[in-house]
């Protein structure tokens, strides 16, 4: 277990998440961990693209950095899945099947 959760992780289980489904930035579903202003002034959250140049904020955005990557790598098994079961797990990690 890491002692301290930072950013980074955040960012590379996203990076984990979209590698897993094949998903590039634009794509319906793609996670990213950012501070939309850009200036370090607003909190960095879990966004999902929503396709068509949307965004909003992710159902896997937790209260701590920590819960979110634990839901982010939940969302990764369940995907790995068989189908039929896929749509449980999702279900488990706040995420569509």
């Amino acid at each position: 277990m890491i002692d301290r959760i930072t950013h980074k992780h955040v960012r590379a289980a996203c990076d984990a998440y979209n590698k897993a489904r094949k998903l590039q930035s634009g794509d319906c579903g793609f996670l990213q961990w950012a501070d939309i202003r850009g200036d370090g002034t607003s909190r960095a959250r879990l966004y999902a693209f929503t396709g068509r140049g949307g965004v909003c904020n992710s159902d896997m955005q937790r209260r701590t950095m920590r819960q979110t990557i634990a839901a982010i790598n939940l969302a990764i098994a369940a995907y790995r899945l068989p189908s039929g079961a896929r749509g449980q797990a999702a279900q488990g990690a706040g995420v569509g099947g």
